[in-house]
């Protein structure tokens, strides 16, 4: 399904941090000011016939079928750059901005994964998105190799990270609980995602190993409510980029850069 990878590569460095300003086929609302430093969103790009237009999207929700990729491309660059972990959990959408972070709810059986997108597909005709091996493990359809999914953006993400560690057994699931409200904070704060559960208790068993880091409780009454482990605020962009990056190296990663909780 990648075998555009070296087009698609090609199209987004020339075009780095343009805000493309297309009509979308998807559901979800459109931001016309230039993507964040580190956020690629590319040129229109044609595959089997048919032309793609990649968009900065700051909402986003659509329902389709999801299938997954992995043998023979693992190691290799995804189209933003990153390298391919099969084992990660990462996905590929042919026309969100990378990278991003979403949400894959398989409509079979109610799983539920937080995922960064940082590649380029599926190109079979009826596809919406394409996940990784261990992804489409964690959703139940490896098997099956295709499920009726939906997809959310979460949140807008920057920067790049190197060869995405493989995924931790015991992160995001399904989960029910309606928490109390996030922590407030001053406005203009950035924070570092750390990781996602659906557990309680996950969630903070993590945040007991990293010094300085935090849960915030789910937001709103999802369908999947998230706990969250976080590290910050910080007070520019920068600096949480720089902690991501080290959270990163240390087997922390690769980690999300939010301007919210």
């Amino acid at each position: 399904m990648r075998t555009a990878a070296l087009t698609i590569c090609a199209a987004l460095a020339l075009c780095g941090t343009l805000g493309l300003t297309l009509t979308s086929c998807g559901g979800g609302a459109q931001d016309h000011t230039p993507p964040p430093s580190g956020v690629k969103v590319g040129k229109p790009y044609s595959i089997k016939g048919k032309t793609y237009h990649p968009e900065y999207r700051v909402t986003y929700r659509e329902e389709g079928e999801a299938s997954w990729y992995g043998p023979g491309f693992h190691g290799k660059p995804t189209a933003n750059g990153e390298r391919f972990n099969a084992r990660a959990l990462t996905a590929a959408h042919p026309t969100l901005q990378l990278p991003c972070t979403v949400r894959v709810t398989n409509l079979e059986n109610g799983r539920v994964v937080a995922l960064r997108v940082n590649d380029r597909g599926p190109f079979a005709k009826g596809r919406l998105i394409d996940v990784s091996e261990a992804a489409a493990q964690v959703l139940g359809f490896k098997t099956a190799g295709t499920a009726r999914v939906r997809v959310e953006l979460l949140e807008p993400v920057s920067g790049r990270a190197s060869a995405p560690p493989a995924p931790r057994p015991a992160a995001v699931r399904v989960a029910s609980a309606v928490p109390p409200p996030p922590p407030t904070v001053r406005p203009g704060a950035v924070f570092v995602q750390v990781g996602a559960f659906a557990r309680e208790g996950n969630a903070r068993a993590l945040a007991r190993r990293l010094p300085g880091a935090a849960v915030a409780p789910p937001r709103g009454a999802g369908s999947a409510p998230l706990w969250r482990v976080y590290k910050g605020p910080y007070a520019t962009h920068a600096e949480a980029e720089a902690a991501r990056a080290a959270l990163s190296r240390t087997g922390h990663g690769p980690g999300l850069v939010l301007r919210s909780l």
